[in-house]
């Protein structure tokens, strides 16, 4: 296949040109594909808002099935503290005014308080306590 690739774009551009694959870590492919969710949750979320104030329209009970089934998932990949922490990014935060972008955690000895804005920092803080914490439910 790679090479049936090279052989179309050498006759196109009328050029050599090498290909390298580059293949994504589990652990990168994880952390995208849980930022990618994050975002499409938070769109999903801003949607059902958007229909139920400007159109009248509650969708939230069509939908319930289907976040139950997200839920479900990340229930089997996180712990409940994990779980805990994406919920509170979902649909807590987008609520509040004011806030500062942070939330507190912590290690077990002390209170942390870190940067919780995007998918990625939810990413980076949920990734730390899996190390310290079990999938116990």
């Amino acid at each position: 296949m790679k090479k049936d690739i090279r052989q179309v774009i050498n006759s196109y551009l009328q050029t050599k040109v090498t290909l390298r694959e580059s293949s994504m870590t589990q652990d990168n492919l994880d952390k995208k594909l849980f930022i990618d969710s994050l975002n499409l949750l938070r769109e999903i979320d801003d949607r059902r808002d958007f229909m139920e104030e400007e159109l009248g329209v509650d969708l939230s009970v069509y939908e319930e099935k289907f976040l139950q089934v997200i839920e479900n998932l990340f229930r089997m990949h996180f712990s409940k503290e994990q779980l805990s922490l994406i919920q509170h990014y979902v649909y807590v935060i987008p609520t509040l005014q004011n806030w500062d972008g942070k939330v507190d955690v912590t290690d077990g000895k002390e209170i942390i308080t870190v940067d919780f804005e995007t998918p990625e920092q939810v990413w980076n803080v949920i990734t730390s306590i899996k190390k310290k914490s079990s999938k116990s439910w």
